[in-house]
């Protein structure tokens, strides 16, 4: 039986840094949906709008730096940087266009024409 190793330190941190703005992004998600509803209600007072138009600035600052500080504990870890080919991405692309046509196909009960494109 393997034994149970720790993640690394950078990981735990990227982890938290990106839940810290996954949360970050859901709060001014919630903070522009109140400013939207505020600036189309009837009689809402300036001051609302303004200290939410604030608290957005904020929020968009503080996502700003958590960005810049995960991809400075991203480019610090030699694993993480390694790029490696997405072979499985290009196939998978591929394999959809092709059911989507042959679906498109069996929809229209039309015959597949390999030259189609030469005939026309």
């Amino acid at each position: 039986m393997k034994t149970l190793k720790q993640p690394s330190k950078i990981m735990r941190e990227v982890k938290f840094l990106s839940r810290e703005h996954r949360k970050g992004k859901e709060k001014l998600v919630i903070a522009k949906n109140q400013l939207h509803a505020r600036e189309h209600a009837h009689g809402c007072p300036a001051s609302v709008i303004k200290r939410l138009k604030k608290q957005i600035a904020f929020l968009e600052a503080q996502l700003l730096e958590t960005e810049a500080e995960l991809r400075v504990t991203v480019m610090s870890d030699s694993i993480l940087t390694e790029r490696k080919p997405a072979k499985k991405i290009g196939i998978t692309a591929v394999a959809r266009k092709l059911l989507i046509l042959t679906y498109i196909l069996w929809k229209n009960d039309t015959e597949f024409e390999p030259t189609y494109s030469e005939s026309k």
